[in-house]
């Protein structure tokens, strides 16, 4: 007996090469879409991520040195004659370093207990350092060793700098007046009303590095105690 082969039905026959190709490369296009859609999705995540982060580390230091700066006043005289001067509260300001005299305890004169803090922007190690020395003398002031340097930010770029503002002119507090020259000079450093910081942050924008700014201008509360 001699089994009839069936054959397929019509319409079943399956798909053709080029049909496969063609859904293949419709499936490849959409994929590529969503792929391309979230790939952005990420990018755009991790610059918000960056440059948050650097806003956040940049407003940290800029605090830290306002709540220092807000301190600075003068550590005793430049001598112990009769008639002594007043130490000015700045003890020196530069473009990338500014150092100047506090109260550590915030207190009387009875209890007086000055040091000096120093900030430096360190642009080839892309960083701003704190370093505090004692005060072991006050007429006439002088100042101990420089303790070790503390690292309070990192990742700032050229163009990150100091900058100062002298009192007006026969203002009884310390109001803002014209930009003083840096560095300081002797007679400057008895007028300086208000110290400025600017910061330039590194942060990934997509695939490239670029920067963000952060700035503050700190008055110098107790001037007139120098």
């Amino acid at each position: 007996m001699t089994r009839k082969r069936t054959g397929y039905a019509k319409g079943a026959e399956g798909f053709s090469l080029m049909e496969v190709m063609v859904t293949m490369v419709v499936l490849a296009i959409g994929l590529s879409a969503v792929y391309s859609f979230f790939l952005s999705g990420l990018v755009s995540v991790r610059t918000t991520q960056t440059h948050g982060e650097a806003l956040r580390s940049g407003q940290l230091a800029l605090d830290r040195f306002s709540r220092d700066f807000r301190q600075a006043q003068s550590p005793g005289t430049d001598s112990s004659t009769p008639t002594p001067l007043p130490v000015t509260a700045v003890q020196s300001l530069s473009a990338t370093s500014v150092s100047f005299y506090v109260d550590t305890n915030r207190s009387d004169a009875a209890t007086f207990t000055p040091k000096t803090i120093r900030y430096s922007i360190d642009v080839a190690g892309k960083k701003v350092t704190r370093e505090e020395a004692p005060v072991l003398t006050r007429a006439p002031v002088t100042v101990g060793a420089w303790g070790p340097a503390v690292t309070v930010i990192s990742g700032i770029n050229p163009g990150s700098t100091f900058t100062a503002n002298g009192v007006v002119a026969d203002a009884s507090l310390a109001t803002e007046g014209p930009t003083l020259s840096l560095p300081l000079s002797a007679t400057d450093r008895a007028l300086v009303a208000s110290v400025g910081v600017t910061l330039k942050l590194s942060q990934m924008t997509g695939y490239s590095q670029t920067q963000t700014e952060v700035a503050t201008n700190v008055l110098l509360r107790n001037r007139l105690l120098q």
